[in-house]
């Protein structure tokens, strides 16, 4: 056997010498031939590998797996008490170890034996008697790949982690209990509502405030897009309109003055459909403004119908207007407001819902509370679409005029 290679030699196969976090690896060798550990480990050694554990049977190597799990295993097939088609196996069994490199050393030569090795689990194989170039470059090549998987892995589980503090940060500008209460006008008005996160991280989000004793002002608006720009956008919105109580009261100039805030923020291509609207708990009055949103629906047990909230969206255009416009909700009649994944569901064939089918939703179920009311929507939506986790955030605000 070759004794030529050291830590800085050119193993096939690569451009450079080996890295510090390859060499550092933890390597087992399992063969119940001491020679062959003997002439493996030397090969190792020579290039630098200095973290080797040898076994010399199989059951012996799994209890080593479970107290120093390796980085890579090079296994023998043929031993006495447990072979390596066990070990594979069991290996490949559990899911702590069953992404662990393995690397089947063994003379068979047939397509038949090769086919058996890789069947049960073994990640590649090295023929004896050993290559040591051949067995340096595939020890390499699959420690590297496992160092890609892990990197890859944790900056994985680290997005997650972020977007999951996003989507928190996101569902915490919503409206608490208390803001919601407040909003209610001491029984005058009665707010049921939902928000459900999408899968990927998205811009829905509404909201509103207690303008005075009789008037509260209400808002839903959407980001287009999905991710973090999208999360980005939607706090910038919430931050600037917080800014703008001076224009609770006058929903068009409030869009004015949103629109135009978000200029300086927004890049090209985001922008967000919005509706804003003061409700009126003694005469019903809603005196809204539309930026593009899906168009609400006031409604009763004897009809719905859908408000027009055509509008350019916030942040589009930086100059852009917006008008008033005035409907009356009669007493125990209601306003709805949601996000367009309703409208836009899909069937098992590819059917969307559409403005006219939502409404025939609400329709069937206008008899109901608002809570149940909005849990029956989102029944259908779910049975609808076949799954519990949408492609897009879920809201539904469901505002009831009462008597008082």
């Amino acid at each position: 056997m070759s004794s030529d290679i050291s830590p800085n030699t050119i193993v096939p196969g690569r451009l450079s010498g080996l890295g510090a976090d390859i060499l550092a690896a933890r390597i087992l060798i399992v063969d119940d031939m001491a020679i062959m550990r003997k002439m493996i480990a030397m090969s190792l050694t020579k290039a630098g590998f200095s973290n080797l554990i040898e076994a010399d049977d199989g059951d012996i190597a799994l209890e080593m797996i479970r107290d120093q799990r390796p980085d890579i295993v090079i296994l023998d097939l043929n031993m006495p008490r447990m072979s390596g088609y066990e070990v594979c196996k069991t290996l490949r069994r559990d899911k702590a170890t069953a992404d662990i490199p393995i690397l089947i050393q063994s003379a068979a030569e047939t397509a038949e034996e090769r086919v058996e090795v890789f069947a049960v689990g073994a990640t590649d194989f090295v023929s004896k008697p050993i290559n040591q170039p051949e067995l340096l470059a595939r020890v390499c090549m699959h420690l590297e790949n496992r160092l890609l998987i892990n990197s890859l892995e944790s900056y994985a589980a680290r997005v997650r982690q972020e977007l999951d503090l996003a989507r928190q940060m996101q569902e915490e500008v919503l409206p608490t209990a208390e803001e919601i209460s407040a909003m209610e006008l001491g029984g005058r008005l009665a707010i049921s509502h939902r928000y459900e996160a999408s899968s990927e991280l998205g811009g829905d989000l509404w909201g509103g405030w207690e303008i005075d004793d009789h008037r509260i002002g209400l808002f839903a608006l959407d980001v287009v897009g999905h991710g973090v720009a999208s999360a980005l956008n939607t706090f910038r919105i919430h931050a600037t309109m917080t800014r703008l109580s001076d224009y609770f009261d006058r929903p068009a100039l409030l869009l004015e003055k949103l629109n135009a805030g978000l200029a300086g923020y927004m890049s090209l291509g985001h922008f967000a459909t919005i509706l804003y609207g003061v409700l009126d708990a003694r005469d019903g009055s809603f005196r809204y403004a539309g930026g593009g949103a899906p168009s609400p629906i006031v409604f009763d047990e004897t009809g719905a119908c859908f408000i027009d909230s055509s509008g350019y969206p916030v942040g589009a255009i930086k100059s852009a207007t917006y008008d008033e416009r005035v409907i009356e909700i009669g007493v125990n009649q209601s306003l709805l407001l949601y996000s367009d994944v309703m409208i836009e569901s899909k069937d098992k064939d590819g059917a969307i819902l559409g403005q006219d089918g939502f409404r025939d939703w609400v329709q069937a179920e206008a008899g109901q509370s608002g809570d149940a009311l909005i849990s029956a929507l989102h029944t259908r939506l779910v049975e609808r679409t076949g799954t519990s986790v949408l492609d897009d955030d879920l809201t539904l605000v469901h505002v009831r005029r009462g008597a008082k």
